[in-house]
């Protein structure tokens, strides 16, 4: 599996180190960590609102991302209708979360334009 994991590079403009990648790493410094020699990979999640605190962590749509970029990595060696069928989940789970960040984001300006009146 990690030979699939190693090609995975950057998930949503965030950088997934590797422990190969790097000396003397932390993987507590990086937000996707993958440790070859342990055979895991550690996501540190956004603890609060990005508006609070600025970007501390992933969010659930990076993770289902760097699922979908794992799928894809098997399927080429290994092609199914099942493999297919999880990134086209994929896909339209971020498609979904997309389109609740949208609607959050419209409601907020529209209770932000109803406040200046």
């Amino acid at each position: 599996m990690l030979r699939y994991i190693s090609g995975i590079k950057t998930v949503n403009n965030h950088e997934v180190k590797h422990s190969t990648d790097i000396d003397n790493h932390n993987k507590n410094d990086y937000f996707i960590y993958v440790d070859h020699e342990k055979n895991t990979v550690t996501m540190k999640i956004q603890p609060k609102p990005i508006v609070d605190i600025g970007i501390k962590g992933i969010q659930v749509h990076d993770m289902i991302e760097f699922s979908r970029q794992l799928l894809i990595k098997l399927n080429a060696d290994n092609q199914c209708f099942e493999n297919c069928l999880a990134i086209s989940g994929c896909l339209q789970a971020t498609s979904a979360l997309r389109m609740r960040k949208e609607r959050i984001k419209a409601s907020i300006l529209t209770l932000e334009q109803v406040g200046e009146l």
